[in-house]
């Protein structure tokens, strides 16, 4: 059976997203409810979630693609998945990377909320519309002047 895998609504007034990342290749294993891709709107970065476990047998879009929410961007073969080579190990790794990624982020949400934290070069920080704009027109972040209410 082939699931499909859809752009989740984000938001009240949100209607399209642009593809940033696929953590996942044509072909790879997934467990349900494992992330599979990375959205950014104007406003938020998404997370896509696996909604079955199986192959993730096609990829829809590229990377840098718009997608309207509810469109579907892959394909997940759910009887496919004797047919996978090695995706169980794959998911330990990524489990463990993720326990990685979130550790950054706890540390960074008992600073305090008055002061704000000033643009790295490398971007962190930015929202996914400032950072992708940042990338386009290749602008140093920590270069740019803030104007707006508590330095942002």
């Amino acid at each position: 059976m082939t699931v499909s895998v859809e752009v989740p609504e984000v938001g009240e007034s949100v209607t399209e997203a642009i593809v940033a990342n696929w953590l996942k290749s044509e072909g790879d294993y997934v467990e349900e409810n494992e992330v599979i891709a990375e959205l950014d709107t104007d406003k938020i970065s998404v997370d896509v979630a696996a909604p079955a476990s199986g192959v993730l047998s096609s990829l829809n879009y590229e990377v840098d693609d718009p997608v309207d929410v509810g469109a579907v961007i892959a394909e997940i073969d759910t009887e496919a998945e004797a047919e996978a080579g090695g995706g169980e190990p794959d998911t330990e790794e990524d489990g463990a990377a993720e326990a990685v990624d979130e550790a950054p982020v706890e540390a960074e949400s008992t600073e305090e909320a008055d002061e704000p934290e000033a643009p790295s070069s490398d971007g962190a920080g930015l929202s996914p519309a400032v950072r992708r704009l940042v990338e386009e027109h290749d602008v140093d972040p920590a270069r740019i002047e803030s104007s707006g209410p508590k330095g942002r």
